[in-house]
């Protein structure tokens, strides 16, 4: 990413925190596709193409929240409700013990 845009991944990510950011359909129309315009922690206005799946997933592993994202099913029931399955692995701390497992499945209500 650095040589092709001129950019470091971690100020990429760093967009997703704007507030003030927001995001539209892809321009090209792909479904499932948005596009992020939002401002990065060095003062960047960018404009990112990201899937719904990946915009989390990126998120969650640069925080290093989770190691692997084992599953991540989205569905828009209505309007005002996503239905979010989820399961990760977290990092492992202890040769002897296996990591942790993140995993939860429900609705969550989305703004009007």
């Amino acid at each position: 990413m650095q040589r092709k845009h001129n950019i470091q991944f971690y100020e990429v990510v760093s967009a997703f925190d704007d507030p003030h950011g927001f995001f539209n359909p892809d321009p090209q129309g792909y479904e499932n596709r948005w596009m992020l315009v939002a401002r990065t922690i060095n003062g960047r206005v960018l404009s990112i193409i990201c899937s719904d799946e990946e915009a989390p997933i990126h998120r969650l592993k640069l925080t290093n929240t989770v190691e692997d994202v084992v599953h991540l099913d989205l569905k828009l029931i209505n309007p005002t409700t996503l239905h979010v399955r989820f399961k990760a692995r977290r990092s492992w701390h202890f040769v002897d013990d296996d990591p942790a497992i993140i995993e939860f499945e429900g609705n969550c209500q989305l703004p009007e």
